[in-house]
């Protein structure tokens, strides 16, 4: 809690539905306070809807594979009343994210785990980057 970070939190629910999760996971994010510092994001649209019902300021991100990415996602994320998308990072061009800004969606790309993906993404302008490796992002983020 002493810092700044934004968590997501992915809830894989997309092979096995599990009956109440979100129930369970947004209780234990009030427990601990967390509330304003979490996004929600899974592949499976009900889950997303699910915590939206349950949590309606919760913000929610519709998780798109390289297979399943629309063409115009942000049609996709109006539907769910998501607040965000978070694509696979090799799918991401600046076109579109120029687009996502133009219909206040914002894009946080996943798993970024190279500084050289990571440092072409911030060119880009995303909002965020989803990494297993803060401290690179970071590093990243530091002005050459």
């Amino acid at each position: 809690q002493n810092n700044h970070h934004v968590l997501n939190i992915e809830l894989k629910t997309d092979q096995i539905d599990y009956k109440g999760i979100e129930q369970t996971v947004i209780g234990e994010v009030k427990r601990f306070g967390l509330e304003d510092r979490i996004i929600y994001s899974s592949f499976n649209r009900q889950t997303l809807k699910r915590l939206k019902e349950l949590d309606p300021k919760s913000q929610i991100a519709v998780l798109f594979g390289v297979d399943d990415l629309p063409t115009q996602p942000w049609e996709a994320i109006a539907e769910m009343d998501a607040d965000a998308i978070h694509p696979d990072y090799t799918t991401v061009r600046r076109d579109w994210v120029e687009n996502c800004y133009r219909h206040n969606i914002q894009v946080r790309p996943y798993t970024v785990n190279d500084i050289c993906d990571m440092k072409q993404l911030i060119e880009l302008e995303v909002h965020g980057i989803i990494t297993d490796d803060p401290d690179l992002l970071q590093q990243a983020l530091r002005k050459p």
